[in-house]
């Protein structure tokens, strides 16, 4: 009987051995190329006519409670921002 408990043990213990598979890297995969990005920006001024709002980082200093950027963003006119779970930490968005 002990020799049947010791193969059926040994027997079941080299199986949980032989289920473990390698796992590759995701990063570790072949670099992709991309293109380049040319990001352009103007800052508006009172002349062209557009609803725009300066913001200085003093501004935000008061409003600063540790929250996503969006959030902080929101007081601004023209901004709508979403918030996954309502707190604003986490997923946020610009709308």
């Amino acid at each position: 009987m002990k020799i049947v408990f010791t193969t059926l043990a040994t027997a079941l213990l080299t199986t949980a051995v032989w289920a473990q598979t390698k796992q590759t890297d995701s990063l570790l995969q072949k670099e992709i190329a991309l293109n380049e990005v040319f990001v352009s920006a103007l800052r508006a001024t009172k002349a062209m006519g557009v609803s725009f709002s300066n913001v200085k980082a003093e501004d935000f200093e008061a409003r600063n409670l540790g929250q996503d950027l969006p959030i902080l963003l929101q007081y601004l006119p023209g901004v709508v921002t979403t918030s996954d779970a309502g707190a604003g930490i986490g997923y946020t968005g610009l709308g």
